[in-house]
């Protein structure tokens, strides 16, 4: 066995294909329990309700519509394969930069394939689980590599020039007038065409003017795309949706000189410091160490496997004409130091002169991405300088894209986890609320979850009520409750007119015309719809507790809901079992309607099946249900059962049996106030 392992020899060819392997053992085990995240949700709503995309787009890149007018018609609303679509993507943009650089350095293939790997699991980025979000900006990497490459092609290719040329302007023009992620990369196009010419022409002044008259074409289309947007589009589309695309550090520079190029300089070492640092230190987190985890043990196996077979791979792949132990023709790691540095600095400064960072923002990280392409290069030139041997040199990369692709995994991982939470937290809004009025703001403390922000929560809550053809006023908003909140707290409780939306999407109502939510699974709870009489309920936090007269549960209808009405199942995935919290929000939503009886069935239906709370304060409504019917002695059990596990709340369980009052027996109300200890008149 072992000989017939010595004798393994892999072809170039196959390098594609363990691209391709580790592009799916970072982002694609967990695919299919991961769903819509971050400003997937605003995309997911615009294609479910085949809302106009140009129209939508036209706010910031109004010629990025073609890329979901060719993807949606194939990929539909299924989360799983715009998954898919985005980790070929990710492959697309390795295959792109490995055929750039094997024309740049065609001698020195492991080295290529170091920066290849690298890049492709590069821990920079760590988006990948928006999968509609960022489709678009990796089908335009993948374009503006295709642009580079073909270009190159065209130097060296005299029987296809033409058509490498045409390819090359064509994917050029496609991809700076979709998004400008990547304009930086134009300006480092003439580095690439110089090192290429490095094996066509000796001369230096011959070099430069071949460079010249290759690169101008793509400067000039470049140069168009920015007189483009900043003088005729951006001035437009500001009279309606004001956007800063203005250069703000480079006017602070001229401004205050002093303070700007301070500014300047400390984004660029921090954002630097992450490229080449940061990033890595990331895959180390203690948090990521945990030896009682079973996921986190299979994760660090997962990256044991990967150096491992990557060792193996590099070791037994045959590069034709490479010979470790001489100097090449050329200093390539001279080379890939000089062109790493400047696609870094060079991708990444677009963002930089508009006071964009890497390192701030919970998705600022995508701005990475043009530059971990040159941060790839960098690294493994390093590598290769500090290494007595290719072996070594071997070794350390091959552990690189082991820790990058356990990363990847771990944070896919997360991506799982919030997925799982927003499915049971969607699920339970429309049990408890199967109807909710237009024009109805939700508000909630804070973010609901970690990777969804505000307004894509609200594009989600109109993708799970969506019944109508494409509108662009939104039905309904979701606001954090936050500091804000008290600012303002005034004019919203005199019941303030709110006017929200994103790009052409619109929401219009009443502050007073609210719901206000308590989502807090990771104590147990199901999700709590709320009004006034839950007050004196000490589990809410203050801050929820102070909102509860914006709730007004009259926005949930009482009208029989539309028996054609469900959640989209292809996005949502398909109805959750009815466990506890399934009979929790049908309870609630019987007591709004006064539906007691409904109650008691609900609860001769839960003890058939064992079910119980994790938090007893949600057998609140079938205490209310068991008082209403007469069965008194079910509501005190279940009161002083939820008492006992809750006895800070004694003022609470008090004020729902004080209800009681006008219509219950004497004896019985003053066993449980004696029970309770509650304060009798």
């Amino acid at each position: 066995m072992i000989l017939k392992m010595k004798n393994i020899q892999f072809q170039n060819w196959t390098f594609a294909l363990y691209l391709l392997i580790i592009s799916f053992l970072a982002y694609g085990l967990l695919v299919p329990y991961i769903g819509y995240s971050f400003d997937d949700w605003p995309n997911a709503y615009v294609l479910s309700t085949n809302g106009n995309l140009w129209e939508y787009l036209k706010f910031d890149r109004p010629f990025s519509a073609w890329t979901f007018l060719v993807t949606k018609p194939i990929l539909g609303l299924d989360p799983l394969g715009w998954h898919i679509l985005i980790i070929l993507l990710r492959w697309f943009t390795s295959l792109g930069m490995l055929w750039i650089l094997m024309q740049v350095w065609p001698e020195n293939k492991k080295a290529v394939y170091g920066m290849v790997a690298i890049f492709t699991i590069s821990p920079a980025f760590t988006q990948m689980a928006s999968a509609i979000t960022y489709s678009q900006q990796l089908t335009t990497y993948a374009l503006c590599l295709l642009s580079i490459g073909s270009m190159l092609a065209s130097m060296a290719d005299t029987r296809g020039r033409i058509w490498f040329i045409g390819l090359g302007l064509i994917s050029a023009v496609g991809h700076v007038f979709t998004m400008e992620y990547f304009w930086g990369l134009e300006l480092v196009r003439s580095l690439f065409v110089w090192f290429a010419l490095r094996g066509i022409t000796t001369s230096q002044t011959q070099r430069l003017k071949s460079m010249i008259k290759i690169s101008w074409p793509y400067l000039l289309i470049l140069l168009l795309a920015i007189v483009w947007r900043q003088l005729f589009f951006i001035p437009i589309i500001n009279l309606d949706n004001p956007i800063n695309y203005s250069p703000v550090l480079i006017n602070a520079v001229f401004t205050d000189p002093i303070s700007g190029i301070a500014s300047l300089s400390n984004t660029i070492v921090k954002d630097l410091h992450y490229l080449f640092v940061t990033m890595w230190a990331n895959t180390l987190q203690p948090k990521f160490i945990d030896t009682t985890s079973l996921f986190l043990n299979v994760s660090w196996l997962l990256t044991l496997g990967v150096i491992i077979g990557s060792i193996f791979y590099f070791q037994r792949t045959k590069f034709e004409n490479e010979d470790e132990k001489t100097n090449f023709k050329y200093n390539w790691r001279k080379e890939s130091f000089i062109l790493g540095f400047s696609i870094i600095v060079f991708g990444t400064i677009p963002y930089w002169i508009t006071a964009e960072q890497i390192t701030v923002g919970l998705f600022s990280d995508r701005f990475s991405l043009a530059g971990m392409l040159g941060a790839a290069i960098l690294s493994v030139g390093f590598i290769y300088t500090i290494s007595q041997s290719g072996w070594k040199a071997t070794a350390l990369v091959s552990i690189l894209v082991g820790f990058g692709v356990g990363y990847h995994f771990r944070i896919s991982n997360d991506y799982r986890w919030e997925w799982a939470e927003q499915r049971d937290f969607y699920w339970q809004l429309y049990w408890r609320a199967p109807q909710i009025e237009p024009h109805t703001p939700i508000y909630s403390e804070g973010a609901i979850f970690p990777y969804t922000g505000d307004y894509p929560t609200a594009f989600a809550i109109n993708t799970l009520y969506n019944r109508s053809p494409a509108s662009t006023d939104l039905s309904y908003w979701f606001s954090e409750l936050d500091e804000k909140f008290y600012k303002d707290s005034k004019r919203m409780l005199a019941g303030l007119v709110l006017e929200k939306g994103l790009r052409n999407y619109h929401f219009y109502g009443n502050s007073l015309d609210g719901i206000v939510i308590h989502h807090a699974p990771e104590n147990g709870n199901c999700l709590w719809i709320l009004d006034s009489s839950d007050s004196k309920n000490q589990q809410l936090p203050e801050l929820v507790r102070n909102a509860l007269p914006l709730s007004n549960l009259e926005r949930i209808s009482r009208l029989a809901p539309n028996s054609t009405f469900h959640p989209n199942i292809r996005i949502f995935g398909p109805e959750l079992p009815h466990t506890w919290c399934y009979f929790y929000q049908k309870a609630k939503l019987a007591a709004q309607n006064g539906e007691w009886n409904k109650i008691v069935l609900l609860a001769q239906e839960i003890e058939k099946l064992g079910l119980t709370p994790n938090n007893r304060i949600e057998w609140v409504p079938f205490i209310r249900a068991f008082a209403y019917t007469n069965e008194w002695e079910k509501a005190k059990t279940l009161t002083i059962s939820a008492y006992k596990t809750d006895v800070k709340n004694r003022k609470y369980y008090c004020s729902i049996w004080k209800d009681f009052e006008s219509f219950g027996p004497n004896e019985e109300i003053s066993g449980i106030y004696e029970k309770l200890d509650c304060p009798q008149q």
